[in-house]
């Protein structure tokens, strides 16, 4: 098994008056850590081999924001960064995320909800990875029937929704925008 010391602090605060802001710096400190040996099986099948060598180290920021509702209406943004020590598999020792959306609900039936998310994965061309794109989804729910302990709600989640490509290697690229509808019912 790999071993893993992780040290994780933040602050929240509502202090400001229509702002919602969090923090996070965090820290994880691997020991014996599963390493890909490419073919390490060796003949016949030459299957990779995972095996417990080396010490990872992953630390970095996060920070969060989000306004409070006006006319049920509050927007949202985030950002982390991840220092890599040493670079991962595919060469990468720094990743950037970031995330914004806006969010609509009248708490009473209705919610809509746009997120929008990218990856900067710093990677060695030779993975032909494509990562210049926010993927965009569309999520809405509108509740028909409320009960005590049960409710049914309509659904619609829009993924994708503009075709972006977000993937790390060129052979297994993410899928184009796609859509699921229904009932839920709890």
């Amino acid at each position: 098994p790999e071993k893993v010391i992780s040290y994780q602090a933040g602050l929240e605060s509502a202090a400001l008056r229509y702002l919602w802001v969090k923090g996070t710096v965090f820290r994880h400190e691997l020991e014996d850590a599963l390493i890909i040996e490419p073919f390490g099986g060796g003949p016949p099948a030459l299957n990779d081999l995972y095996v417990n060598r080396g010490d990872i180290r992953r630390q970095g920021i996060g920070l969060e924001t989000e306004t409070i509702p006006i006319h049920n209406l509050s927007l949202l943004a985030g950002f982390a960064y991840i220092d890599l020590t040493p670079a991962n598999d595919n060469g990468s020792d720094k990743m950037r995320s970031y995330k914004a959306g806006l969010k609509y609900g009248n708490r009473k039936s209705f919610t809509a909800q746009l997120f929008g998310s990218y990856v900067w994965w710093d990677l060695d061309p030779v993975y032909k990875a494509s990562y210049d794109d926010f993927i965009w989804d569309l999520n809405l729910t509108k509740i028909i029937s409320s009960r005590e302990k049960t409710s049914a709600k309509l659904f619609l989640a829009a993924h994708n929704l503009f075709n972006g490509s977000q993937y790390t290697i060129g052979d297994i690229k993410n899928p184009e925008r796609w859509v699921e509808a229904g009932i839920r019912v709890g």
